[in-house]
């Protein structure tokens, strides 16, 4: 889930892990770089992506509240 996969796949990389960890009930999320404007020019990316760990919250909402 580096942010050149995530750029490279319209960041479609995030939502299969969401959906492995659905799948599988676990997943280990390492540090990840949250684009700023700065960083969308330092690796020429196509958008501003949103936080992996946002997108993760918003995909396995589900998943999260089921094990409260």
């Amino acid at each position: 889930m580096g942010i050149k996969s995530r750029d490279n796949t319209s960041d479609q990389i995030t939502i299969e892990c969401a959906n492995a960890i659905k799948k599988n009930g676990v997943g280990i999320k390492c540090a990840t770089i949250t684009p700023d404007e700065s960083r969308v020019e330092e690796f020429g990316l196509k958008k501003m992506w949103r936080s992996p760990m946002e997108q993760f919250e918003i995909l396995l909402e589900e998943l999260f509240l089921e094990n409260l």
